[in-house]
């Protein structure tokens, strides 16, 4: 993300923002979750993985595209502390149904010292300030060739991609996708991308019929486990970079 852009995000959460923390920002990480196609899970798999990383100890803001385009955006509390931009739009989608959260309540600490600002673009191509991506698919041969052309524009633009199959049947048939994707990317793009999977769970339809994140509503399913060993490979690999 370009240091203006940040910087801009931060002034908007307080009218106290002070220039020792703007000239000073905090080093962050933001990372964009793009559906291959529309339908795969996208928005799911970006709010759990915002609850998780929150729960973890770090502090997370929560955004789509469409927010971060936006000159005064809504910013909110989320679930588990993850501050939301754009929190009407995350109420459209049904996927967290907050009992009362008054408009423009902001929580000025946690956004000023986030750690990870996570865009969830939907099926929106990758874009130049994006600092590394997630890229979910689904199993279906459709969906797989299209994120195969997405990898393959995200690495032209030089952006670090992880590949993230949802819905995912048995590990056997994972396996079988991984080394596919992993050997097409060597061959044709001289790189190898981290490719994860998400199994399929029907937690994730009930915590939906719940209005709560899977991550809070079933923390001990085999999705929100899943979910949580991204996040440990994400902040163990930031750790490292940081030390």
């Amino acid at each position: 993300m370009r240091p203006d852009q940040a910087t801009r995000l931060r002034l908007l959460v307080s009218d106290e923002a002070s220039e020792e923390v703007v000239a000073q920002p905090r080093a962050w990480r933001t990372l964009s979750v793009v559906g291959a196609k529309g339908g795969v899970g996208t928005s799911t798999v970006a709010l759990n993985l915002a609850v998780a990383m929150s729960l973890s100890g770090c502090r997370v803001e929560l955004a789509t595209a469409g927010d971060l385009a936006d000159e005064s955006p809504v910013l909110a509390p989320g679930p588990a502390g993850v501050v939301l931009l754009g929190e009407a739009s995350w109420r459209k989608s049904l996927l967290w149904q907050p009992h009362s959260s008054p408009k423009n309540h902001v929580l000025p600490a946690a956004t000023e010292l986030a750690d990870w600002l996570i865009v969830d673009r939907g099926t929106a191509p990758a874009t130049n300030d994006a600092e590394s991506m997630l890229l979910v698919t689904t199993p279906e041969p459709a969906s797989i060739l299209a994120a195969f052309d997405a990898l393959r524009s995200a690495h032209v633009s030089g952006i670090a991609t992880d590949l993230l199959i949802n819905r995912a049947g048995t590990l056997a048939e994972t396996e079988r996708i991984r080394a596919r994707i992993t050997e097409a990317s060597r061959r044709l793009l001289g790189c190898r991308p981290n490719v994860f999977e998400l199994l399929e769970d029907n937690a994730v339809l009930d915590a939906a019929r719940l209005g709560r994140p899977v991550a809070l509503a079933r923390p001990a399913c085999p999705f929100s486990r899943g979910v949580q060993r991204l996040v440990g490979v994400w902040t163990s690999a930031r750790s490292e970079q940081a030390a």
